[in-house]
């Protein structure tokens, strides 16, 4: 395992156990919610197309009809948004309601220690919590 990977793997981890402080920087801390995770492997659709396996970092599934999908990045400075990660992003989202058939509205929630860096991409971002979030009380 490269260091990379490593500090990802780490960051993730302290989300992990700070979901109740992004909760909290997302305004819903009052609000019920399930927590969760969700992956899924390849498979080939009733048209005979072929879609790669993924998964979301973490799910809040909230009372409100929301939901929130959680892509967790770790990053020295602001986390830098591509095309292609983009392109992942939306993938991810729509394997999810594909998958759930959620009628739920669906907010794209980036977790990454130094926040978000503003570009032609950053947009595509509803919500973004910062490890700044995870440590307040």
């Amino acid at each position: 395992m490269d260091i990379s990977t490593w500090q990802g793997y780490a960051f993730e981890q302290v989300c992990l156990h700070h979901i109740q402080q992004i909760k909290r920087k997302l305004g819903i801390n009052g609000i019920l919610s399930n927590v969760c995770t969700y992956s899924w492997p390849a498979f080939t659709d009733r048209n005979g197309k072929n879609h790669r396996g993924g998964q979301i970092d973490l799910i809040l599934d909230r009372g409100d009809k929301t939901i929130n999908l959680c892509e967790m990045k770790y990053a020295d400075g602001e986390y830098e948004l591509d095309a292609d990660e983009c392109a992942k992003m939306q993938n991810r989202r729509e394997m999810f309601v594909r998958r759930t058939d959620t009628t739920k509205g669906i907010q794209m929630t980036m977790v990454t220690p130094c926040g978000l860096k503003r570009n032609k991409y950053w947009g595509r971002v509803q919500k973004v919590v910062t490890a700044d979030d995870l440590f307040k009380e």
